[in-house]
């Protein structure tokens, strides 16, 4: 199982979004952002505006519940004030899709405070729930409305992190990690415990990036884990497909509902030892995709990306039945990869491509507060130039890009 991470930030701070939302944006990464409704519920530091939050909501960060108003849910639950409770987190969903025109599916759980009846009322409006409980969750979770993160204080050392990254990776666990507010000046970390500098936030981002982790919001990982604990694949013994010599056909399905999880997961499809990437072909309902033939110790495999629906039927054609199952990784690591040399540099470094890349891929540069300070095109099919004409002293990140997406990065530092 691949390990898979997430980058969350409670409260709804302004420089969650703009220093923590802006160091995502320059690696090519998306977050997660808590946010309460009720302003008059903040006790110290300064909300991000409706116009921020939304502005990071249109780039495909998540915004998700924090209740209205901070509440402490298991101080309600144990007095019985289910009305209130009701209300804080009904609220708050209300609020979240008609400000951001969203489905809010996922909160929160505001000073880690929740008792076992809690997290009842919590299922009513939600899909799942991040505690404040220290921890990494499994594949298979205890449960989706209490998944455990991990705490990211003040004086918590980007090192520190990295060896929680390292346990994520090499365990295969899904660890959210928790931050509040960012600041980008110095600050009293004794005071301000719960408030983390950009720089060692930026130098955080750096180690998971390095790392063979799944980066995502924590909406897209939690469904996914939820549709792959909850998938069945049949195999449809009989119809056109099967009817036909070298064809079969199977459905995945995870009965939940599909307009809500919408993730796809990654099937690992047996073949017989004879096929090979020029003959096999797969696709639902008729559609065609050439797929790439594999191996491992089990034999040849392909890859392939679906969403589990019900009725839907996935054809692989030209061979017979042998096995279906979900591939034992979260999802696939990037096959792309960006190597630079020299790097750091003085006056020039050549950035080459692991594969060759597409005729329009480009590469962004952009300084560290996210600003793109260069555009590149291919000096060879695998190769970039990059000249320092131009460029201060400092940190950058290069991002090669294809069809308006990031398919990797890279971080330089120019002398």
């Amino acid at each position: 199982m691949q390990g898979a991470i997430s980058f969350t930030f409670d409260d709804g701070y302004r420089g969650a979004f703009e220093f923590g939302g802006a160091e995502l944006e320059a690696a090519g990464l998306k977050g997660t952002f808590y946010i309460f409704t009720d302003t008059s519920a903040i006790y110290d530091g300064e909300l991000a505006s409706t116009s921020l939050v939304r502005e990071y909501k249109d780039k495909g960060h998540e915004i998700a519940s924090h209740t209205t108003n901070h509440s402490n849910l298991g101080f309600l639950t144990a007095s019985g004030n289910v009305d209130s409770l009701t209300q804080v987190l009904s609220g708050s969903v209300e609020e979240l899709n008609e400000r951001y025109n969203q489905y809010t599916s996922s909160m929160s759980i505001p000073f880690g405070s929740f008792r076992y009846e809690t997290l009842g009322y919590i299922s009513q409006y939600f899909y799942s729930a991040r505690s404040s409980q220290f921890g990494f969750n499994l594949a298979t979770p205890y449960d989706f409305y209490a998944l455990k993160s991990w705490p990211i204080l003040s004086t918590t050392s980007p090192a520190y992190v990295d060896n929680l990254l390292s346990m994520a990776e090499t365990y295969g666990t899904y660890l959210p990690l928790m931050y509040h507010d960012l600041l980008d000046e110095p600050f009293d970390e004794d005071s301000l415990i719960y408030t983390y500098s950009r720089a060692l936030f930026s130098e955080t981002v750096q180690y998971a990036l390095n790392r063979n982790l799944w980066i995502d919001t924590y909406e897209r990982i939690y469904k996914y884990i939820r549709e792959r604990n909850a998938l069945k694949i049949f195999h449809l013994e009989s119809g056109e497909m099967d009817s036909q010599p070298g064809h079969f056909s199977f459905e995945a399905d995870d009965a939940l509902e599909d307009s809500i999880f919408n993730v796809e997961l990654t099937l690992k499809v047996y073949l017989p030892a004879s096929w090979t990437e020029d003959t096999v072909t797969v696709g639902p309902e008729g559609e065609m995709n050439y797929m790439k033939v594999q191996q491992d110790t089990l034999g040849s495999y392909i890859h392939y990306n679906c969403l589990p629906q019900t009725g839907v039927s996935i054809n692989v054609y030209d061979g017979k039945w042998i096995g279906t199952g979900l591939t034992d990784r979260f999802s696939l690591p990037a096959e792309v990869k960006l190597v630079a040399a020299p790097n750091p540099f003085h006056h020039e470094t050549l950035i080459r491509v692991s594969e060759s890349s597409n005729a329009d891929a480009f590469l962004i540069v952009r300084d560290i507060h996210g600003r793109i300070v260069r555009e590149i095109m291919a000096h060879t099919d695998k190769t970039y130039r990059l000249s320092r004409e131009g460029l201060s002293p400092g940190i950058y990140i290069v991002q090669l890009v294809h069809s308006g997406k990031s398919k990797a990065s890279l971080k330089l530092m120019v002398l």
